[in-house]
C-alpha cells in the first residue's frame, strides 16, 4: 500500500523539530499525528509541557506550537502493508533541509526512533545545521525499552532543546 506522509505542522518560531518515520495506519486513517492510543507520543508531551493527551487533536497541536515544536516525518511516502516501520519499502524522503533553512529558528532534531535515525542519516549524511537527538520510538511495537525510561529520555531531550 503506498502511504504518504502529512504536511508538517510547524508555528511562526519552532526551535524543535521532531521527525517521526511515517505515519502507521491508525495515524494516517484518522489523519493525526500519533492516533494510536498506545503510542506515547501525547504522553510524552504532557508530561514534558503539561498539556493534556486527552484533549482534542486541535488542542494538542496548540500545545506544541506554543511551545515551539514542530513535527513532521522522515519520509515523505513510501510502499507498506500495515504500520511497522520494518515493512518500509520505496521510502523518498521529505524536504527536511528546506523545512529547517526556511525556519531558522530550529536548532534541534529529534529523531523518534531507530527507523526515522536511520533514514534521515542516509538521507542527509553531511547533516550539521542542528542538533540531533536520536530517541526511543514512542510506538508501541518499541516494547524494549521500558514506558518510564521513554517517557525520560524524551523530557531530557526536548526540556534541553526549549
Amino acid at each position: 500500500m503506498q502511504c504518504i506522509s502529512f504536511p508538517p505542522i510547524i508555528g511562526k518560531m519552532p526551535k524543535i523539530l521532531i521527525l517521526g518515520s511515517m505515519p502507521g495506519r491508525k495515524s494516517l486513517d484518522e489523519t493525526q499525528y500519533y492516533a494510536h492510543p498506545q503510542n506515547l507520543f501525547w504522553p510524552i508531551i504532557e508530561h514534558t509541557f503539561g498539556c493534556p493527551f486527552t484533549n482534542s487533536y486541535g488542542s494538542r497541536i496548540e500545545c506544541l506550537l506554543k511551545n515551539n515544536i514542530a513535527l513532521w516525518d522522515v519520509i515523505g511516502s513510501c510502499h507498506r502493508e500495515g504500520s511497522l516501520d520494518s515493512a518500509i519499502t520505496n521510502a523518498q524522503p521529505n524536504p527536511i533541509f528546506q523545512l529547517v533553512k526556511d525556519n531558522p529558528t530550529i536548532h534541534t532534531i529529534a529523531l523518534n526512533g531507530k527507523t526515522a535515525a536511520k533514514v534521515f542519516h542516509k538521507e542527509f549524511p553531511n547533516w550539521d545545521c542542528t542538533k540531533i537527538h536520536v530517541l526511543p520510538s514512542t510506538s508501541p511495537a518499541n516494547a524494549s525499552i521500558p514506558r518510564n525510561e521513554k517517557i525520560k529520555q524524551w523530557q531530557k531531550a526536548l526540556n534541553l532543546a526549549v
